[in-house]
């Protein structure tokens, strides 16, 4: 299983930081990737919802995305099926000083070379 994890300390409060990576319509903002995402299910996002990820890496390519767990305030994960595989996406957030640290990880179900692509990091 290949993984990618990042960390970072922000000078924003832990619901801010955190309101803004729950809003998964906001995360073209701040990807790796150019992609566009939209909300299928109906209602507020809970676990459960559903998303469809849209983004040009080699061609179209369009991803299943499902909350799988929300802490809210603290964490949100989330699993997309699509072009590269089954991947699952983990956000969390925590005070730290004045501010928030926000870590992320994405893991494959499987070793991929994609993540390594995607992340510029080797996934072994």
């Amino acid at each position: 299983m290949g993984s990618w994890v990042n960390e970072i300390v922000i000078d924003a409060s832990p619901s801010v930081v955190f309101g803004y990576i729950a809003d998964l319509s906001r995360h073209p903002e701040w990807a790796q990737q150019p992609l566009r995402i939209r909300q299928t299910s109906t209602g507020p996002v809970v676990v459960g919802s559903t998303f469809e990820s849209m983004g040009k890496a080699m061609g179209e390519r369009r991803d299943a995305v499902t909350i799988t767990e929300l802490v809210p305030g603290e964490r949100i994960t989330y699993e997309s099926d699509g072009w590269a595989g089954a991947f699952r996406n983990w956000f969390e957030v925590t005070a730290r000083d004045e501010g928030s640290r926000a870590s992320g990880r994405v893991s494959s179900r499987s070793d991929s070379a994609v993540l390594a692509e995607r992340y510029g990091h080797s996934s072994r």
